[in-house]
């Protein structure tokens, strides 16, 4: 509120409304559920894309959105490495409306739990309506590759077939000792 003094020398009151802060803004999210590898089971040493949806819940365009993950609970945790040079995906998502991004993740030696954290930020200069929804953390199992062990070889008795065609059949033991399973095994003999 303001006074002056009109001409006559009595004061006037003028008042006016100012609103700070009312911008139409952008609001990034990753939903519950949203967030998923390309395959499972997840094996150790297999390269793994997660499919993460971001949704714009805010009233203004969110654009260049991009999502990066960790192998945490953190953004201080590790990064999920890419054996590629290729730069994180960009879009640009309207109000209302939701993209999946991929993110790639090339795990060497990790099986076991993890719990990941994923966050989506946008790379326009305005700012968001809030951003402490911007995270979501998920767990996955990632599996020991498959270990195959010889437990052992058996001669099987002969039969006449075995004998008119001077072959021999063998039983091969090979347990798993991995936690993925081992397709297409063969085993070769030396005789």
């Amino acid at each position: 509120r303001a006074e002056t003094t009109a001409a006559d020398g009595h004061p006037v009151r003028a008042a006016h409304e100012i609103t700070l802060g009312k911008k139409a803004m952008a609001d990034l999210t990753i939903p519950v559920g949203g967030i998923l590898p390309h395959k499972a089971p997840v094996v150790d040493g297999e390269t793994i894309f997660f499919q993460v949806i971001v949704q714009n819940q805010g009233q203004a365009i969110a654009r260049s959105v991009r999502v990066e993950g960790y192998d945490g609970t953190t953004t201080g945790a590790m990064p999920l490495q890419s054996r590629t040079l290729k730069p994180s995906t960009a879009v640009d998502i309207l109000p209302g409306e939701q993209a999946t991004i991929t993110v790639r993740w090339d795990p060497f030696r990790n099986a076991g739990t993890h719990d990941f954290l994923f966050r989506a930020y946008s790379g326009s200069p305005d700012a968001e309506a809030r951003t402490d929804n911007n995270t979501r953390v998920t767990r996955l199992k990632v599996l020991t590759k498959y270990r195959l062990k010889p437990l052992g070889v058996t001669i099987l008795p002969q039969t006449t077939e075995d004998t008119e065609k001077q072959q021999l059949r063998l039983l091969l033991k090979v347990a798993n000792e991995g936690e993925s399973p081992a397709h297409g095994v063969r085993a070769i003999v030396y005789g």
